[in-house]
């Protein structure tokens, strides 16, 4: 008896591979010439695809600003019929303040108020409000503006005879609000006028007349869409049927959208007849031909670029297996060159780049195809200027190699400190081929290396530079004035009067004074003059570029009168005095100790006379 088959991947040794692996050679063994015909198939099924989405988004988006804008034209509305209760409260505090009110001088106001196409007018309230299940109230028209001959039969007649109108009067009378009037249109506005005694009934009903048509007219004047949404809504008030809406000739996109709006009490419905397709705001009138011939284009260069592609078949495989041994020598180079903690980058002698490392990604924050092609002055800081740059490609030029530290902005934005070397790689004709820079954030350590800077030359308690910076300062500036033949001034001051408060309230509150002191000196200084504290209670000022005797005085004068404010700070009233000693350039010193040496002895002489000493009188010139 014949032995059955085994059940496909059930052979020992096969499992479930041997049906991938029937594929796999079924499909090499197909002909490659079968490849353009099935490329252009996918592609014109895939551009029946995308253009059905795009004319059912299209539709989508269309529904969407047409329900946007019916909220719109709502907002609009109410907006229009907030104008009007405007009027009738304006119409109110006319006759509450003036009354009573001529019909001349009605009309007039009236006139300058909302012009001569609207009506507005008063009705007198004749009975008490009623109460809940009394006899209805009664009124009467005493005032109706414009005058035209339409409006006058107005005159005398009782809205409160209407029901609808009625109920109107009493919901103002009863709230203070605004009320709308429901049935029939016009509907009427009626805002209850208060009596001239507070908390009393109302003496009457501002009054205007409402339609619809005219209502929605004003609303949509206000919206950029207004001009297309004018024949396409339809407001009704409550107990007024909705007129009927025009055919849509049996298109599923029609059809209407309805919203509820809430006018001064009475909730009225706003009609939107919907635009069929291609019509009303953010549809796509071009239709669709624009991406049906893109996609039909783009199916036919497909099928080309495929007809090309397995022309070049045969010899890309002989290509590869050229290019094989180099790949490998290749991809060790790769190893070595992502392995680097270094940022790498690779860039021709234009400054384009051709290369970069993961370290360089993660030390700049771009992504490696991101800087592809793109000049090396990207990460460019704005801190160097261009006779930095042309230093270094010169340098790259003429040495083959540069090296330096420079800021760099990173793709957050933030700005980094990175050494960097670059080296030049030459071809056979000895001209600049590439240029390899490797970079190395070195931002933490420069900032510990200038955080040690600043410690050095300044001061810890009050952050006034100390005497180093001073000292610093002082031969450079007096380097300056010695060229170009300027004066520069030592200013010593020194507080009178701190030990004792040093002494008294303790070395807390006295190094808060000499916080304060610091602060103020260096606010009433000049931007270019510098303050350095020298220890204990004294003071240095560096003026270059000083004026003569009369101006440095009024500097020293400044000084003192900062020192002798109320220390309101540390809890001292009055504050303290100083003593300030003031030596010049080139009259009382040439260097930097005579000038120290001189302003120290003039400020120990005005200590003794309890003011500031003039120059002249400090050192024989």
């Amino acid at each position: 008896m014949a032995t059955p088959p085994e059940p496909p991947g059930r052979r020992p040794g096969g499992g479930q591979a041997a049906p991938l692996a029937r594929l796999a050679k079924g499909l090499q063994a197909a002909p490659l010439q079968a490849l353009p015909p099935l490329v252009l198939a996918g592609g014109l099924l895939l551009t029946g695809v995308v253009t059905a989405g795009m004319h059912r988004a299209a539709l989508a988006e269309q529904r969407r600003l047409e329900q946007a804008l019916l909220l719109q034209a709502g907002g609009a509305i109410r907006a229009a019929l907030a104008e009007d209760i405007q009027l009738l409260q304006a119409v109110a505090g006319l006759l509450r303040v003036a009354a009573p009110v001529r019909e001349a001088d009605f009309r007039s106001f009236a006139a300058a108020l909302a012009g001569e196409g609207r009506v507005l007018g008063f009705a007198r309230r004749l009975e008490p409000l009623a109460a809940p299940g009394a006899a209805p109230i009664r009124s009467r028209v005493e005032l109706v503006a414009p005058s035209a001959a339409a409006h006058r039969p107005l005159l005398g007649e009782d809205p409160a005879a209407v029901p609808a109108r009625r109920e109107a009067l009493e919901r103002s009378a009863r709230t203070g609000l605004a009320s709308l009037s429901g049935g029939p249109e016009p509907a009427l506005l009626a805002l209850a006028v208060p009596a001239a005694a507070a908390g009393g009934p109302p003496q009457g009903w501002a009054l205007t007349v409402v339609e619809s048509d005219g209502l929605l007219a004003r609303g949509l004047a206000r919206l950029r869409e207004g001009q297309w949404l004018a024949g396409r809504l339809r407001l009704t008030g409550s107990g007024r049927e909705p007129p009927p809406l025009p055919e849509t000739g049996g298109d599923p996109s029609g059809g209407s959208l309805s919203q509820p709006l809430d006018l001064a009490g009475r909730t009225w419905t706003l009609t939107l007849l919907r635009a069929g397709p291609g019509e009303g705001p953010g549809a796509d009138r071009r239709g669709l031909w624009l991406p049906l011939a893109c996609g039909l284009a783009a199916t036919t260069l497909a099928a080309l670029s495929t007809r090309a592609l397995v022309n070049s078949h045969l010899a890309m495989r002989a290509a590869l297996a050229v290019n094989q041994a180099a790949g490998e020598e290749r991809a060790l180079a790769s190893t070595v060159f992502e392995a680097s903690r270094l940022g790498i980058v690779v860039s021709d002698p234009q400054g384009r780049i051709l290369m970069v490392n993961e370290a360089f990604g993660r030390l700049s924050g771009y992504r490696p195809v991101e800087v592809l092609g793109r000049h090396t002055n990207l990460l460019r800081s704005g801190r160097h200027d261009d006779a930095f740059y042309g230093e270094l490609w010169s340098s790259l030029h003429s040495q083959g190699h540069w090296q330096g530290d420079l800021w760099n902005r990173v793709r957050s934005g933030e700005l980094r400190r990175h050494h960097l070397s670059i080296s030049t790689v030459r071809g056979p004709d000895h001209q600049p081929r590439y240029f390899v820079g490797m970079l190395e954030d070195i931002t933490d350590r420069y900032a510990e290396e200038k955080a040690v800077h600043h410690q050095a030359r300044h001061d810890v308690l009050t952050g006034l530079g100390n005497r180093a910076l001073l000292m610093e300062q002082l031969e450079r500036d007096l380097a300056l004035a010695q060229r170009h033949h300027w004066a520069l001034a030592v200013l010593y001051l020194d507080l009178d009067g701190f030990k004792e408060v040093n002494d008294r309230h303790g070395h807390a509150v006295g190094d808060r004074v000499l916080q304060v002191m610091a602060r103020r000196l260096q606010a009433v200084l000049r931007s270019t003059d510098v303050i350095c504290r020298q220890g204990g209670d004294e003071f240095v000022v560096l003026v270059p570029h000083a004026g003569g005797e009369g101006e440095l005085l009024r500097i020293a004068d400044k000084l003192i009168e900062t020192c002798r404010e109320p220390l309101t700070e540390v809890g001292l009233d009055p504050g303290l005095s100083a003593s300030v000693g003031i030596a010049r350039y080139p009259e009382h010193g040439r260097t930097v100790r005579q000038l120290l040496v001189a302003a120290d002895q003039a400020m120990y002489a005005a200590k003794a006379q309890g003011a500031c000493v003039r120059m002249a009188s400090l050192l024989p010139l």
